[in-house]
């Protein structure tokens, strides 16, 4: 391997060139700087997309708790905002496109209070699976307070709000029968 270096000599039409060999030792020195740079190419590349991969599963971790409820699964009041203001955007025309039903449970507290805060948890998961599982999907379900739940129906069929409501105490009535 050899190099070549030239430059113009002023005030003339001639070029001075000069050829130089490449001892080992530069040589060898090349050869460490380019594997060098190859490793922290691929270093660098191997960390970036193990970081990638990890924000993303974190932020797809906080993203959900931030916009459900930890007790019940359901969405929380915070992603009510949201997603209703998704539908009234939707429904703007000359009538809504939105059912809406707000439900509570009968006599929590006392339940709370005779049984336990363990029982009235399990009796929040199971309404809350039980009205989730009533509704059609990509129809939100949200934990709304202590013992409230929120179902909204989006109206792509002719769904009224006493449909929505009759539905969900049909599911009360399953539930309580069980």
């Amino acid at each position: 391997m050899f190099y070549l270096k030239s430059r113009p000599i002023p005030r003339s039409s001639w070029t001075q060139a000069v050829v130089q060999t490449v001892n080992a030792e530069e040589q060898a020195l090349r050869s460490l700087l380019i594997q060098n740079i190859v490793a922290a190419v691929v270093i660098g590349s191997l960390l970036i997309l193990v970081d990638r991969l990890t924000i993303g599963q974190d932020q797809e971790k906080l993203a959900q708790s931030a916009n459900t409820d930890n007790l019940s699964g359901l969405l929380n009041r915070q992603m009510f905002t949201a997603i209703f203001e998704k539908y009234t955007r939707a429904g703007s025309g000359s009538h809504p496109n939105l059912a809406n039903a707000l439900m509570e449970i009968d006599d929590f507290k006392r339940l709370n209070d005779t049984y336990g805060h363990a029982a009235g948890d399990a009796v929040i998961r199971a309404v809350a699976a039980t009205i989730k599982g009533s509704m059609r999907e990509g129809d939100p379900v949200f934990r709304w307070g202590e013992k409230s739940f929120w179902c909204s129906c989006q109206q792509r069929t002719l769904i009224t709000p006493e449909f929505v409501w009759k539905r969900c105490v049909g599911v009360y009535a399953i539930w309580r029968l069980n």
